[in-house]
């Protein structure tokens, strides 16, 4: 069987490619005219410079994100913690406090807890909330709390307890004047005779305390900031003198008056009266 022979081919660079269609003696994409012979494709790897490029600016990137992740100079550096404000006034304190870009602290009475007014900033402190040393992780939430007494105040045992009368019998008695006023009374000095001449200022040092009032562990009412101020009473003796058994007692005491006896009396008869006896008040009374 002999083949048909299929005519003149045509050159290879003016055959059609698959999905071209001859339009006016020319071959066409079904989309458009196209070039022909196809191009090769291009290559879309990026080239080393360009790889170089990307490697240096990822690079930069993690040194940022490390840097940023990592603990700055101010992380770690010495953080910042609560000092010991005790024994110091209020105006010192509040400076400080404010010096650390702290606010402005809460202050009571240490002796009762009642709330005090800033500006009584010569008031000392006695305790403080938190305690000495805590960390401050945030200033702006960050309040101190500060339990103060007057000035020439002494601190209660504990916060909010009142000051109590301490023991000072058998002490001299300008050592005795000198502890109550440290704890903010006013100390009265009497003579523990009542007939006998009270100490005069300046003779404290020759007088021994024999009886206090009130006893020791009583409630005391301290310092200016007080309504009513204790004034305990001190009574003493001169030194080397022996106490009396009780305060107000005379060393001297006068001589009683002589007193009527019945010898002086002449005797005087018995005088009858019905109407003061019995029998008669009972007739004629409703009390019997």
């Amino acid at each position: 069987m002999s083949q048909q022979y299929p005519g003149p081919q045509q050159p290879y660079h003016q055959q059609p490619h698959p999905g071209q269609r001859p339009y006016q003696g020319q071959w066409h994409y079904q989309g458009g005219p196209a070039p022909w012979p196809p191009r090769p494709p291009k290559n879309n790897l990026p080239t080393p410079a360009v790889v170089a490029i990307v490697g240096v600016i990822v690079a930069f990137l993690g040194v940022l994100l490390v840097g940023a992740l990592l603990p700055s100079d101010h992380d770690k550096a010495t953080p910042l913690r609560f000092k010991d404000h005790t024994g110091q006034s209020i105006k010192t304190a509040s400076a400080s406090l404010e010096k650390a870009d702290l606010y402005v602290p809460q202050v009571r009475d240490a002796r009762n807890g009642d709330e005090v007014r800033i500006d009584e900033d010569d008031w000392k402190i006695c305790f403080q909330h938190p305690k000495t040393g805590t960390r401050i992780t945030d200033t702006f939430d960050f309040t101190a709390t500060f339990s103060a007494v007057p000035p020439h105040t002494a601190c209660p045992d504990k916060d909010g307890e009142r000051v109590r009368m301490p023991r000072v019998t058998g002490l001299r008695l300008d050592k005795a004047v000198d502890r109550l006023t440290t704890i903010g009374t006013s100390p009265v000095s009497d003579n523990a005779y009542d007939d006998e001449p009270d100490p005069e200022d300046g003779q404290e040092k020759k007088f021994t305390v024999c009886f206090q009032s009130p006893k020791p562990g009583s409630p005391l009412d301290t310092g200016p900031g007080s309504f009513h101020t204790t004034f305990p009473d001190l009574y003493a003796l001169p030194n080397g003198e022996h106490c009396p058994d009780k305060p107000g007692t005379k060393k001297n005491p006068e001589p009683a008056p002589p007193s009527d006896t019945s010898d002086d009396l002449p005797d005087l008869p018995h005088i009858h009266r019905p109407d003061l006896d019995k029998p008669y008040l009972c007739r004629h009374t409703r009390w019997c």
